[in-house]
């Protein structure tokens, strides 16, 4: 998975989890961890592109495919 620039994404690409870095003054990003946002299809008219500056564009079905229910804990 890749982390591309916000303006690079388009409705078809589907899910998407788009990236907010803490920024200081300057607009250096802190070592902070990033807020994270997920969008699929089409986003709210009120997304600020200008906050959520990345996106990880990927099929996200991995992490259901991939599981193995005999490690899932007891309910």
């Amino acid at each position: 998975m890749k982390l591309l620039k916000s303006e690079e994404w388009h409705e078809g690409l589907g899910a998407s989890i788009f990236v907010s870095f803490s920024r200081d003054e300057d607009g250096d990003i802190l070592g902070e961890p990033p807020e994270l946002y997920y969008g699929s299809g089409y986003l709210e008219d009120e997304f600020d592109f200008g906050k959520w500056t990345h996106f990880i564009d990927g099929d996200f079905n991995f992490l259901f495919s991939d599981a193995d229910p005999k490690q899932y804990p007891k309910r």
